[in-house]
C-alpha cells in the first residue's frame, strides 16, 4: 500500500507538472513557428501587391494623355510663377524713372510672350 500512496502523492503530481511545463514549452515553440510562417506569407503578399501597384502606376504614367497633362500642368505652373515674379518686380521698382520705364517695357515684353504661348497652346 505504501507504493500506491507514494505514487499517488509524489510521482503522479510531479509527473503532471513536468508534462504541463513540457506542453507549454512545446506550444510556445509552435506558436513562434506559426508566427514566422505568417510573417513570411504577409511579406510575400505585400511584395506582390506592391509590385503590381508599381507596374500599374508605371503603365499609366507612360500613357500619352497623362504625359501631356503633366507637361501642360508644368507649363501652367511656370507661367503662374513667372507672372507673380513680374508683378512683384513691377511693385518693387527702385531707381530713376528712366530705369523703371525700361524695366516696365521689359516686363511687358515678357508678359506678352507668356500670353502668346498661352493662347497658342
Amino acid at each position: 500500500m505504501e507504493i500506491v500512496t507514494f505514487l499517488r502523492d509524489w510521482v503522479i503530481p510531479i509527473a503532471s507538472v513536468l508534462l504541463t511545463v513540457w506542453f507549454a514549452a512545446s506550444a510556445k515553440k509552435d506558436a513562434e513557428s506559426a508566427q514566422r510562417v505568417l510573417s513570411q506569407i504577409n511579406e510575400a503578399i505585400q511584395g506582390w501587391q506592391s509590385d503590381l501597384m508599381k507596374a500599374a502606376t508605371d503603365l499609366l504614367n507612360t500613357m500619352p494623355q497623362i504625359v501631356d497633362g503633366k507637361v501642360r500642368l508644368a507649363e501652367a505652373q511656370t507661367r503662374a510663377s513667372t507672372s507673380e515674379l513680374l508683378i512683384r518686380t513691377l511693385h518693387n521698382q527702385d531707381g530713376s524713372p528712366a530705369e523703371n520705364a525700361e524695366k516696365t517695357r521689359e516686363i511687358g515684353k515678357i508678359a506678352r510672350e507668356i500670353f502668346r504661348k498661352e493662347t497658342s497652346a
